[in-house]
């Protein structure tokens, strides 16, 4: 699944543990073919805590990072998009994106 340019509505989400999603932040979505953002659900090491996957790419330049978060967290914020959780399990999380305010 990928959002292009603008996120111009919410949009409701299924990652199960290794499936990703491409964003693009709406900071520079004129600039959405030079940096590339996906996010991986990459499952709950522990009962506590699940994390989230980000790769950002930059033309040639990339790097992913495992963002961590309580499993009780229900709003975050990734790349300048919110997402707002409705079910986590250890299998897959269940989220709409929509643009922070």
């Amino acid at each position: 699944m990928s959002i292009t340019k603008s996120l111009e509505k919410n949009l409701d989400c299924v990652l199960r543990v290794g499936s990703r999603i491409e964003i693009v932040s709406p900071a520079l979505p004129f600039l959405w073919f030079l940096k590339r953002c996906q996010l991986t659900y990459a499952g709950m090491p522990t009962k506590d805590t699940f994390s989230l996957a980000l790769s950002t790419s930059i033309v040639y330049n990339s790097e992913t990072v495992n963002l961590y978060y309580p499993a009780n967290a229900r709003r975050l914020e990734i790349e300048g998009i919110g997402l707002e959780i409705a079910e986590l399990t250890p299998e897959e999380i269940r989220f709409r994106l929509h643009r922070e305010p």
